[in-house]
């Protein structure tokens, strides 16, 4: 379902980008989504994460940026302690550290900043 929703997710974010609200509240969805690896299949991941990044790059906002960041870690570590470990979520588990670490990898310095 979720899928659905994001497949036209760059135009989602264009039509968000002058609504700072609306521009935050999606990418804090999505940051959400991104992570979510036990509850949402692999192309919703990916599908969250290309909406994501979209925002981030073209809306050049430092503080968004970081703090769609902490937002993404913190639902990671609420995901990794309910979702176990079982064999069958390892790709999707796989797939949203991926994502994580390439957003870590747009502003190094504030990755290197969250990580310590």
């Amino acid at each position: 379902m979720l899928s659905v929703l994001l497949c036209n997710g760059s135009d989602a974010t264009k039509c968000c980008l002058p609504f700072r609200v609306y521009a935050k509240k999606l990418a804090n969805n999505c940051a959400k989504i991104a992570v979510l690896y036990s509850q949402a299949e692999g192309n919703t991941i990916i599908l969250a994460f290309n909406t994501l990044r979209s925002l981030i790059m073209w809306s050049q906002d430092g503080p968004m940026y970081e703090a769609t960041l902490k937002r993404m870690y913190n639902e990671f570590y609420r995901s990794s302690k309910l979702g176990g470990g079982s064999y069958n979520i390892y790709n999707n588990l796989r797939t949203s550290q991926n994502c994580f670490i390439e957003l870590l990898s747009i502003d190094r310095q504030v990755g290197y900043q969250l990580g310590f």
